[in-house]
């Protein structure tokens, strides 16, 4: 019966059309059969940032140094980390490995890849990530020569990194997609090599692509020369590109899938709170957080009363009672309790405060000289996604109930919405963070200044650069933690974002998936997973 499920499972995939699959069941192929939500933005993990295209990196690169799921770090194309006794200088001794054309995989990989990305003219969307290597932030805004940074290859096997100041989240940094190198023999002679997404496509990770069909699929086989190839147990993952919700969880039920979720293949909320109620469902805590971003320069919200009161007009519990409804946490504070050891601060209500709201609300309209019938037009941005026009809709309730405002949709596709709130074309928007490092800098230094892609209120405070300067330079970890937890209060205070809620990595999988591996920081890994014969009903 066990083998017959598999059978059948196989069976409905070669209905739907998959080109030349082995008759054989899942458990013999040994491929695991998921999917995207939409297709990968970009093949180039000096490009990436979003979930699914990170997704695809981690699949078909590797970096440095890995970041396991319990948070630990374990070396990948380092064999060996010498670190220096003021904690500046880090020399990594790279492993015998190579790239899928048999090519080595070197120290001036790393040095070309990590110092175009900080060129000024490279449209990384990442770069503030490097900018503890020293002399990398003046590099991207052109101040002094890209190779005056503190990176250099010594020789093909010995990477030297030098830092601006002591970093203890480093080797966790550079575990993140944004730090694995591209090959620089092809990426030299032609940097629209990332344009092509067949199999072509020069690897370093436990896969490679297979095949690439846009909007539809991707299959990626086992990189057989991957320096960890002997702890890859799949033969492939097959990939569908399904943006539709309802039509995924259809083909998990289905059997045409054997995973679904993550944060590159949303489960609707209708079918999460059923699946929750079976105990279908499998979640786990990561660094995510929903909220509010207020553009700044936008009238009303380039005054922060007006700011304040859409913020306590929030009812945060009730988003996470009544639409959320899984494992999501009210958010009290910006940083995302998985990245504080669990510890966190009352520092902004969690339920409606409406009478601080309407102070807040008349002070902001005579200081602009405004009544609630002069007030602008306002308009909330958010993507195409099922919980966030949900939580849209109860957040318009809620403005509306304790503000006497009606707010706008402003509903567009994903690619048009990381657009706008890059360039600051919108008034608030409904948007979503994931840690991409182990430590709360991650979030925090997004909000340095106010050109940086991801600070999309494009705000910036002198107070909280100061903040910012002196968590760098404090090594001792009681005196960091203060200042990282003032650095939250500014920003509550000043509010150019609001939290909403921090959420988990919800996901299905059949019985005889084993071994996925999901971070701390949601990253999820299918590098050592099995496929098992027995099955538990």
């Amino acid at each position: 019966m066990k083998k017959l499920i598999c059978y059948l499972a196989m069976a409905a995939l070669v209905a739907a059309g998959c080109e030349k699959s082995p008759k054989k069941t899942p458990c013999e192929n040994k491929v695991l059969r998921t999917c995207f939500m939409h297709t990968p933005l970009t093949i180039d993990p000096r490009r990436s940032g979003e979930p699914v295209s990170c997704a695809l990196s981690f699949m078909i690169y590797e970096g440095l140094t890995h970041l396991e799921a319990n948070g630990s770090v374990s070396n990948a194309l380092a064999e060996k980390i010498d670190v220096s006794d003021d904690h500046k200088t880090y020399t990594f001794h790279l492993r015998d490995a190579k790239w899928t054309d048999g090519h080595p995989i070197t120290a001036y990989d790393f040095e070309h890849s990590w110092k175009t990305t900080l060129d000024p003219d490279f449209p990384s969307i990442c770069p503030y990530l490097f900018y503890s290597i020293l002399g990398s932030e003046k590099a991207k805004k052109g101040e002094i020569p890209v190779d005056d940074i503190g990176i250099k290859a010594i020789d093909a096997l010995t990477l030297e990194v030098k830092l601006e100041h002591p970093t203890p989240y480093f080797l966790s940094l550079i575990s993140f997609c944004s730090f694995f190198p591209v090959p620089k023999h092809i990426d030299s002679v032609n940097p629209d090599w990332f344009k092509t997404t067949d199999n072509n496509v020069i690897c370093s990770g436990p896969f490679k692509i297979q095949k690439w069909h846009h909007d539809s699929q991707i299959v990626v086989e086992k990189n057989n020369i991957f320096w960890d190839a002997d702890q890859t147990q799949l033969s492939g993952i097959d990939i569908s590109i399904v943006p539709d919700q309802n039509t995924s969880l259809q083909m998990y039920e289905q059997g045409r899938l054997d995973w679904l979720g993550g944060l590159f293949s949303e489960i609707s909320l209708d079918a999460l709170t059923s699946l929750n109620k079976d105990r279908k469902i499998k979640s786990v805590p990561g660094g995510n957080t929903a909220f509010i971003s207020f553009n700044v320069h936008a009238k009303p919200f380039d005054n922060r009363n007006i700011r304040k009161a859409f913020a306590y007009s929030i009812d945060r519990k009730a988003i996470t009672d009544y639409i959320t409804q899984l494992t999501e946490i009210p958010a009290a504070q910006v940083i995302p309790p998985v990245l504080t050891g669990g510890t966190s601060q009352m520092l902004i209500p969690t339920e409606t405060r409406a009478d601080l709201a309407k102070e807040y609300f008349e002070k902001g309209l005579q200081e602009l000289g405004l009544t609630r019938e002069t007030l602008p037009k306002v308009a909330l941005t958010f993507p195409s996604s099922e919980v966030y026009k949900k939580v849209g809709e109860a957040l318009q309730g809620q403005w509306r109930t304790n503000l006497g405002v009606e707010v706008e949709t402003d509903f567009c596709e994903m690619k048009v919405f990381f657009d706008k709130l890059q360039h600051k074309t919108y008034q608030i928007a409904e948007a979503c963070w994931w840690a991409q490092y182990f430590d709360p800098m991650n979030i925090l230094e997004r909000f340095r200044h106010a050109g940086g892609n991801k600070n999309y209120p494009g705000w910036e405070n002198p107070e909280y650069l100061s903040l910012m300067d002196q968590i760098e330079a404090t090594i001792d970890q009681k005196k960091r933690t203060q200042l990282i937890r003032a650095a939250e209060k500014v920003i509550i205070e000043e509010v150019p974002l609001t939290p909403v809620y921090h959420f988990s990595v919800n996901f299905l999988e059949k019985p005889f998936v084993k071994g996925v591996s999901i971070s701390p920081l949601c990253v999820t890994e299918f590098r050592r997973v099995r496929i098992v014969e027995s099955q538990t009903p």
